[in-house]
């Protein structure tokens, strides 16, 4: 979330007129408005982030790892080799990731599920 916005946001709702709020009878009503004031506070200070996934994409693939591969692809095709091999390195985290996956199903099949966990990881690694 970027300052900017957030800083948009307070100012928005600092001068947001509540009396509607207050003047509501009913506490559902009251929740309804404040709702509403929020969302729109929200839908104009705050851009949508659009995040592509794929029905392919492996689930230690986040969008951080996403956004490093695409930044190192970029560096390739524009022939900046020095930072090429930095961002390189970084999408190393791809590994790390996948590493830090399996750990986690591992223990969580362990102790829920041992004979799961045996199939899954002993017979068909």
């Amino acid at each position: 979330m970027k300052r900017s916005n957030l800083i948009a946001l307070e100012l928005r709702l600092s001068r947001t007129v509540w009396d509607a709020v207050y003047e509501a009878e009913d506490v559902d009503d009251k929740v309804s408005i404040f709702n509403g004031v929020i969302s729109q506070g929200l839908d104009g200070c705050m851009p949508l982030k659009s995040i592509r996934l794929h029905p392919t994409d492996k689930p230690w693939m986040t969008p951080n790892i996403k956004a490093k591969i695409k930044l190192r692809q970029r560096a390739f095709t524009r022939g900046n080799m020095s930072q090429y091999n930095l961002l390189s390195a970084q999408v190393d985290m791809i590994r790390k990731a996948k590493s830090n996956y399996y750990q986690n199903k591992a223990k969580t099949f362990r102790t829920s599920d041992p004979a799961k966990w045996y199939k899954q990881f002993i017979i068909c690694p």
